[in-house]
């Protein structure tokens, strides 16, 4: 990568795929500083390297990655951190914008959805993602290819909520103290858990919390009178 000097300021690039420097740009604009300000330019600049390695490690996936995504990094990292970025590197910042750019469709699908108003289903809500962010359909990635990407993300937390739900219990079937005291424990971690999960229905979890609470209200109140 050879780097070109503007104004105290150096730009390299990476591979990318079409829609990934598309959703930069809308986000970021072009080129993506590397720097301190944001968690993607933080991650960018901790990925720069002084020595100039070509392609050490060639991916399969270099077919995919079509557009080129460019980066501005400052006169000091430069001199100080370097101006190469690694093969593995760039494939990690790509996978950073991918995990990014794949949460950030999802909850879009879930506030449009969930919105009374113009916007119908998860199709209209795709498109209406892809037409924010200059993504164009069948040229940068396909509309089955958003689709899958939304639909992995949305079991994927579906699964992360499942895992924090818990059987309720009646606190006056639980005779034995200590077995009471052992529930309000793993209570209170659930509550904590579920209060801190990504979660697909806000609705849902909220009254799953409030029934937690009470479960955990009536077997303090139990240990009091013991």
């Amino acid at each position: 990568m050879n780097p070109s000097q503007q104004n105290k300021y150096h730009t390299i690039t990476i591979e990318c795929k079409p829609y990934i420097r598309s959703y930069i740009e809308s986000l970021y604009g072009l080129p993506l500083k590397s720097d301190k300000y944001s968690s993607l330019g933080l991650f960018v600049m901790l990925c720069l390297e002084k020595n100039i390695y070509d392609n050490r490690h060639p991916t399969d996936k270099s077919a995919q990655m079509s557009s080129q995504l460019p980066i501005q990094i400052s006169e000091w990292q430069f001199e100080n951190m370097g101006f190469d970025m690694p093969k593995e590197k760039a494939m990690s910042i790509n996978a950073f914008i991918e995990e990014i750019f794949s949460e950030h469709l999802y909850w879009w699908c879930q506030a449009a959805t969930q919105t009374k108003g113009r916007y119908k289903g998860y199709d209209n809500a795709i498109l209406q993602f892809a037409d924010k962010h200059n993504i164009t359909i069948d040229e940068d990635i396909s509309f089955d290819g958003l689709k899958k990407k939304e639909f992995r993300q949305r079991k994927l937390i579906e699964q992360k909520t499942k895992k924090t739900e818990q059987p309720i219990v009646n606190p006056d079937t639980i005779a034995d103290a200590h077995k009471l005291k052992k529930r309000l424990i793993h209570l209170r971690h659930y509550i904590n858990k579920t209060q801190n999960v990504l979660v697909e229905n806000k609705k849902t979890v909220t009254e799953k919390l409030k029934t937690y609470q009470k479960e955990k209200a009536a077997i303090e109140k139990i240990l009091l009178e013991k």
